[in-house]
């Protein structure tokens, strides 16, 4: 975090232990580490840093700015229901079909790429034909 967004790891635990702005995954060592949605919130916190905020502020921007995020995750939840898998053939089949969904998409997008690619060439030969 030092050398790409100038942030100190002792910042980072000073505004995890201290200020309880953070809550940080740790590893089987219990050393922390950083999901992209950790990475996002410190570079929030240093930006309501760099605007000046205060420590209480900062912590009540994060709160209302999760209560946000937690109401539109519920609402896409409520759209697309996750399948309740209670096997690992159940499991198998839902990705099986997930994949095979995937791959469509890619071959129908592929094809589409390739025809509008050719379609500049047939133009261009249909131009010096005649």
């Amino acid at each position: 975090m030092k050398k790409k967004y100038n942030i100190k790891s002792s910042t980072i635990r000073t505004w995890e232990d201290k200020y309880d702005l953070l809550v940080l995954p740790r590893d089987q060592e219990n050393h922390r580490y950083l999901t992209n949605d950790d990475v996002d919130n410190i570079l929030q916190i240093k930006q309501y840093r760099d605007e000046g905020h205060s420590i209480p502020t900062i912590k009540q921007l994060l709160e209302e700015e999760k209560g946000s995020r937690k109401v539109s995750k519920s609402d896409n939840e409520s759209n697309n229901p996750a399948p309740i898998l209670e096997s690992k053939d159940q499991l198998g089949t839902f990705l099986s079909t997930k994949l095979n969904e995937i791959a469509k998409a890619n071959q129908t997008f592929t094809r589409e790429l390739l025809e509008k690619k050719d379609q500049p060439l047939l133009r261009r030969s249909q131009t010096r034909s005649n």
